[in-house]
């Protein structure tokens, strides 16, 4: 139980995070040609976010199983985000938050079979 209690936790906090490194962007996240690099850390999110909702639906059918996928591959990334690193400190920024916001979606999807596996020894 208390993996996870602390895997939510985690998760809240990491959230919280990058919402706060995102809000002190402001206006300078607008001005970036970072389009394929979005693209990139929507897809990884969609991931992530639909691997939850499958664990959450095997947690409540009380058999916890793994759900199957993975996050954006990193070479996507560093490719959409290589032209952006040449640029302004600005740009520059934008892309260290790409990153960041990628390096959390991937701990968030490497979390799942330590919840799955608690999941499954809680329902026991």
């Amino acid at each position: 139980m208390t993996t996870l209690v602390t895997g939510v936790a985690r998760l809240r906090l990491m959230a919280d995070a990058l919402q706060h490194l995102w809000q002190r962007a402001g206006e300078t996240r607008l001005n970036t040609s970072s389009g394929p690099a979005r693209l990139e850390l929507v897809r990884a999110a969609e991931s992530v976010t639909a691997s939850y909702r499958v664990l959450a639906a095997s947690i409540e059918r009380r058999s916890p199983t793994l759900p199957p996928g993975g996050p954006a591959e990193d070479l996507r990334l560093v490719e959409s985000v290589y032209r952006d690193l040449l640029g302004s400190g600005d740009t520059r920024a934008n892309v260290v938050r790409i990153v960041w916001t990628s390096k959390y979606l991937e701990s968030a999807h490497q979390l799942l079979p330590s919840l799955a596996a608690a999941a499954d020894t809680a329902g026991e």
